[in-house]
C-alpha cells in the first residue's frame, strides 16, 4: 500500500497569481516528501483555470532537484495531444533528471474543449493513445525501433537517452477501460488502473474492484495480480463550517470537470463558470463521502476502504484552494492519520496488497 499527493493546481479565485499556485504546490510536495508519502502527482489540462499545469513532465522536472526521495508522477499525460517521439524522449529525459523517480500516468483525455483547440478529436483518442503507448514500449525496449500504425509512422530511430528505470517507468492508466484492447494490454503488461469515486460514496469502488478482478480473470490472471490506485479528496477540518467549505471546493472541481466532459462548459476567457451538475449530492453528503473532517473520521475511512476494496495506492488531493488548510491536512496525515492506520493495520507496505480486498 503506497500513499501519494495529487496536485491539480486550480485557480478558482482570479485574484490568486499563477506563480503563487505553483509555489504553494511545491511547498505541498516538499511536505508530502517530509511526511513519507511515496508519489507526488501532477495533473494536465489546458486553456482554463481548472488546472494551471499544462505539462506534468515539466512540473516533475522542476520538482526533481528540490526533492530527494518522493517519486514524481504525471497524473496524467494526455497522450493524443503529444507528438509521440517527442513525448518518448521527454519521458526518458525526466526519468534521468529525477534519478529514476518518474511514474508515468497516461490517459486518452475527456475534454472536447481542449481537444478542439489542439485540432484533435476524442473520436479516435483511444486508438491514438494505444499506438503511442505501443511506440513507447518499442522505443525503450529496442536499440532501434520503427513503427507503422494507422495514425503514426516512424522510420528506424535510435534514442540517445533512455529511462533509468528499465525498460520504462511504472505505468498507471486513467480511463480507457471501456476499450477491450486497453484492458488486455493493462493486464498483460501489469499496468496499474487509476480510479476515483468522484463525489459519490466510496462503496462505488467495490464494483470497480470487481470489474478489475473480472478483467484479470478474463485474461488468465488471478485476483492476486490486481493492482489498483484510487484518487481521494482529503481535507482535515476542525468545524462544520470548514468541512462545508472544503466540500464546496470539491463540488466546484467536479462541476467543472463534468461540464467539460459533457461539453456544456461556459467560459469567460480562460475561466470556467460554475454550473451545477444534474443529480449532484448536497454539500453535507459530499463532506460525508469524501475524506473531509477530523483525523479520526479520515483514519476510519481509509482503514475501511483498504478493507472494502483493497487498493494498492491511494493518492490524496489536498489542494482545495486553501493553502494553509492543505498544509495542515498533510501535517495531520503524517503525524496522526498514518501512525493510527499502522497501529490498526500494521505497516502500510504490507496491507492493501493484491488479492486482499473483500470485494469479490
Amino acid at each position: 500500500m503506497k500513499l501519494g499527493v495529487f496536485c491539480l493546481l486550480p485557480q478558482r479565485e482570479q485574484s490568486t497569481p499563477p506563480e503563487q499556485v505553483f509555489a504553494q504546490t511545491v511547498e505541498q510536495v516538499q511536505l508530502a516528501e517530509a511526511i513519507g508519502l511515496d508519489i507526488a502527482w501532477f495533473a494536465e489540462h489546458h486553456f482554463s483555470n481548472y488546472c494551471l499545469c499544462v505539462s506534468p513532465l515539466v512540473m516533475a522536472a522542476y520538482v526533481a532537484p528540490i526533492t530527494k526521495r518522493i517519486r514524481l508522477g504525471s497524473g496524467v499525460v494526455v497522450l493524443p495531444l503529444y507528438d509521440p517521439v517527442r513525448l518518448i524522449e521527454e519521458v526518458a529525459t525526466v526519468d534521468v533528471m529525477s534519478g529514476g523517480r518518474l511514474v508515468l500516468g497516461i490517459g486518452s483525455g475527456y475534454q472536447p474543449y481542449e481537444f478542439e483547440r489542439f485540432g484533435q478529436t476524442l473520436d479516435d483518442s483511444i486508438d491514438r493513445s494505444l499506438e503511442i503507448l505501443e511506440m513507447m514500449e518499442l522505443a525503450y525496449a529496442q536499440e532501434t525501433f520503427s513503427y507503422a500504425g494507422q495514425y503514426y509512422q516512424q522510420p528506424p530511430t535510435s534514442l540517445a537517452l533512455k529511462p533509468v528505470q528499465q525498460p520504462m517507468p511504472e505505468i498507471y492508466v486513467a480511463g480507457m477501460m471501456r476499450d477491450e484492447r486497453m484492458r488486455k494490454r493493462l493486464v498483460e503488461k501489469g499496468y496499474v488502473p487509476l480510479a476515483q469515486p468522484r463525489w459519490g460514496p466510496p462503496s462505488i469502488m467495490v464494483e470497480t474492484r470487481r470489474e478489475f478482478d473480472a478483467m484479470h480473470r478474463a485474461y488468465g490472471k488471478s485476483e492476486a495480480d490486481v493492482r489498483m490506485a484510487v484518487l481521494r479528496w482529503l481535507n482535515v477540518t476542525g468545524s462544520r463550517e470548514e468541512s462545508l467549505a472544503a466540500a464546496d471546493a470539491l463540488r466546484y472541481t467536479y462541476r467543472v470537470a463534468l461540464a467539460c466532459r459533457g461539453g456544456y462548459q461556459r467560459m469567460d476567457g480562460a475561466r470556467h463558470r460554475e454550473i451545477p451538475a444534474e443529480g449532484e449530492p448536497t454539500l453535507e453528503q459530499i463532506a460525508e463521502y469524501a475524506m473531509i473532517g477530523d483525523a479520526e473520521k479520515i483514519t476510519d475511512q481509509i482503514a475501511s476502504e483498504i478493507t472494502m476494496y483493497g487498493p494498492t495506492h491511494m493518492c490524496f488531493s489536498v489542494g482545495m484552494g486553501d493553502h494553509a488548510r492543505s498544509m495542515r491536512s498533510l501535517e495531520v496525515l503524517g503525524s496522526e492519520i498514518i501512525p493510527a492506520l499502522e497501529q490498526r493495520l500494521g505497516p502500510l507496505d504490507a496491507v492493501g496488497s493484491p488479492g486482499s480486498a473483500a470485494a469479490g
